[in-house]
């Protein structure tokens, strides 16, 4: 059986509906800076000690990361837990979304 790359979300499949509830906002912001940062699931699984199965589900938003594993997974991608943090805050707020975070980040939506 031949190996196959694994699929990398652009930033334009961030901004899509589905990513309705806050914590699936969260999961998509991690996502995007792990995918930038370079460094494997494997190794955060590693650092975390819990299974890469466990961080593929908190990254695909499947399961809500708890505060401690967003800054772990944040300080090992060299980010800024910070802006999790208003990811989380800005998410659960009424209208709320990732697209100002985004934005501010730099990250454009897609035209």
């Amino acid at each position: 059986m031949r190996a196959t790359k694994p699929v990398r979300k652009s930033a334009a499949s961030f901004f899509q509906p589905e990513w309705r509830q806050p914590h699936q906002r969260v999961a998509a912001a991690l996502t995007l800076m792990v995918n930038e940062s370079n460094i494997s699931q494997r190794h955060i699984a590693a650092l975390l000690r819990v299974d890469p199965s466990y961080v593929s589900r908190m990254l695909s938003g499947e399961r809500e990361a708890s505060w401690p594993h967003v800054k772990a997974i944040c300080d090992a991608c060299r980010g800024d837990a910070a802006i999790m943090q208003q990811v989380g805050r800005i998410s659960g707020r009424q209208g709320g979304g990732l697209l100002p975070v985004l934005s501010h980040m730099g990250v454009r939506p897609p035209s």
